[in-house]
Order: structure tokens, then C-alpha cells, then sequence
């Protein structure tokens, strides 16, 4: 027994397995495919008409501006594949973080469960759009 064990069990584990390792890759690689499909979300969107550039800047360094008036769709496919990612990380990490708790002290890791969900709900706002 352990020190300080209350049912008598004994901890056989020695720190993070291979499968929590596994887990926070996951969500890691999942959370990063997040972040970039924010990034091109906002290279995507159209510009704010009510922001009126300096156009010194501009001439200045020969540079010509143009105001984008329209979604950018290539970016728009980008984005959804971006969330496709996401979203079969967060069910995999998931499928994983269930097949190892097992101990009461085990939990499931919040941060996959948002994962999953926010990358379906942007899923399904592409597809309804």
C-alpha cells in the first residue's frame, strides 16, 4: 500500500503512460488546428468597408490596395478541412482518454471534449451556410 491510500489500493502507475502522452499530442495537434483555422478565418473575411486605409502608406511603398468585398472561398475550404481535423483528433483523443479510464481518479479531459464540440459546431455552420 501507499502512503496515505484510503481503500488499500496500491498506485502501480510510475507518472504519464504512453496513451496520456498520446492524449495531449492529440489534443495539442488538435488545439493547433484550431488556432490556424482562426488565423485563416480572418485572412478570409472581407474587409471592413468602414476602415479607410492611409493610402500614403501605400503609394508610398508601391504597394496598390484593394478593399475585399467578398469571402474568399479557397480560404473557406481550408478552414472546413482545418475543422475536420480538429474534430477526428478530439474524437480520437476521446475514444482513447475512454478506453484508459478505468480508476475512479481517472477523468475525461475537458479540453478534447471542447475540441470535439466547437469543431462540429463549425462543421455544421459550414455546411448550413
Amino acid at each position: 500500500m501507499t502512503k496515505g491510500s484510503k481503500n488499500g489500493f496500491v498506485e502501480r502507475r510510475r507518472g504519464r503512460d504512453l496513451l496520456l502522452r498520446i492524449i495531449s499530442g492529440l489534443g495539442i495537434a488538435g488545439w493547433a488546428s484550431m488556432l490556424v483555422a482562426m488565423i485563416v478565418f480572418d485572412r478570409a473575411r472581407p474587409d471592413d468597408p468602414t476602415f479607410i486605409p492611409n493610402a500614403r502608406i501605400f503609394d508610398r511603398n508601391g504597394i496598390p490596395y484593394h478593399l475585399q468585398t467578398a469571402w474568399d472561398q479557397d480560404l473557406l475550404t481550408s478552414i472546413l478541412y482545418l475543422l475536420i481535423a480538429g474534430l477526428v483528433l478530439g474524437i480520437i483523443g476521446l475514444a482513447i482518454n475512454a478506453r484508459r479510464r478505468r480508476r475512479r481518479d481517472d477523468y475525461y479531459r475537458i479540453h478534447l471534449v471542447l475540441l470535439t464540440a466547437i469543431s462540429a459546431v463549425g462543421i455544421l455552420y459550414y455546411l448550413i451556410s
